[in-house]
C-alpha cells in the first residue's frame, strides 16, 4: 500500500519482480493509503488522506475509487487506520473517523459503524483491525482493551437490506450488459471446450457450434439465472464469468459465424 508514496508496489514471487502503479491522480499528501487486502481478483487500499477506498482490478490493471469522505464527519487526514475483509465485506478501521465503516464489495454500497452502537465507550481511535471465524478485532491507539465484533451483518436492517437488493440488482444487470469473452479464455481454452471428440477447429463453425454451446438446452447459460431479469437462462457471458473467463468489454472484434474456430482463435 502506498503510504507516502505515488505507486502501489506489486512483487511477482514467480519471475522476483517488482512493478509500481500511479496512484497520484487518486490524492496527494504525506500519507495516502495506511493499508490493503484483497477479494478474488481485487486489490483494496485503505485512504488514510485519500477520499476513496480504492480498489484496483488485476486483470484489467485499473482502478476504482469509491468515496468515503460522506462517512468521516469533515475529517480528511488520519481517517482510516487499517482494513480487513469477512465475507466479501471490507471493514475499515476508524482511526479520525466518527465510525467504522463496511463496504460490501458485492453491492459496492458503504454502512457506517457508530462507534457508539459497538459499545465502545470512549473509544474512538483503532491502530489495527483484523478477522478471524467470522469476527472481527480492533485494537484501541490508546486504549488497553480491544474491541471484537461478533457476527456482525451491517446491513441486517429490514429498510437497508431492501435497498441494498436493489442496489445489486441493478449493479448486476448493468455489470451483465457490459462483459466480454476474455481473450486468454479464447486462446486457450474455447476450443477444447467447445468442441467434442471427433470434431475438428478446421471445419467446424460458430454457426454450428451455437446452438449446443451458446444458447439452448446444452448452452452454457441454461438453467443460471440472469442477473439481468432475475429469470433462468442466462447469457454465455455471464455463464462463463463464473468460470472467471469474462470480465468489462475493452474491445470489439469483428467476425463471422461462418469462419471455422480455427480462424479465430489463429
Amino acid at each position: 500500500a502506498p503510504w507516502g508514496s505515488d505507486r502501489m508496489l506489486i512483487y511477482d514471487p514467480e519471475s522476483d519482480t517488482l512493478t509500481g502503479v500511479d496512484v497520484s491522480s487518486w490524492g496527494t499528501g504525506d500519507v495516502k493509503f495506511s493499508d490493503a487486502c484483497s477479494i478474488g481478483n481485487h486489490v483494496y487500499l485503505c485512504p488514510h488522506s485519500v477520499g476513496n477506498l480504492l480498489r484496483f482490478d488485476t486483470v484489467l490493471g485499473s482502478f476504482t475509487g469509491f468515496d468515503v469522505r460522506k462517512y468521516t464527519g469533515g475529517v480528511t487526514e488520519s481517517m482510516f487506520s487499517g482494513m480487513c475483509a469477512v465475507r466479501g465485506v471490507i471493514y475499515l478501521a476508524a482511526k479520525a473517523a466518527p465510525c467504522i465503516l463496511a463496504f460490501n464489495t458485492e453491492s459496492e454500497l458503504f454502512h457506517a459503524i457508530e462507534l457508539s452502537f459497538c459499545g465502545t465507550g470512549t473509544i474512538e481511535h483503532f491502530g489495527g483491525i483484523c478477522a478471524l471465524d467470522g469476527c472481527v478485532y480492533l485494537v484501541g491507539c490508546m486504549e488497553t482493551s480491544m474491541l471484537v465484533l461478533h457476527h456482525l451483518d451491517p446491513w441486517s436492517d429490514e429498510a437497508v437490506a431492501e435497498d441494498m437488493q436493489v442496489e445489486m440488482h441493478s449493479k448486476r444487470k448493468q455489470a451483465s450488459l457490459e462483459l466480454g469473452i476474455s481473450l486468454n479464455y479464447i486462446l486457450h481454452r474455447f476450443v477444447d471446450d467447445a468442441l467434442q471428440p471427433g470434431e475438428d477447429a478446421d471445419t467446424m463453425s460458430f454457426s454450428a457450434l451455437a446452438p449446443r454451446f451458446a444458447y439452448g438446452a446444452s448452452g452454457k447459460g441454461h438453467g443460471q439465472i440472469c442477473p439481468r431479469d432475475g429469470r433462468p437462462n442466462c447469457s454465455i457471458v455471464d455463464a462463463l464469468r463464473v468460470r472467471e473467463s469474462c470480465c468489462k468489454a475493452t474491445h470489439f472484434l469483428s467476425w463471422c459465424w461462418g469462419y471455422p474456430l480455427h480462424t479465430l482463435v489463429s
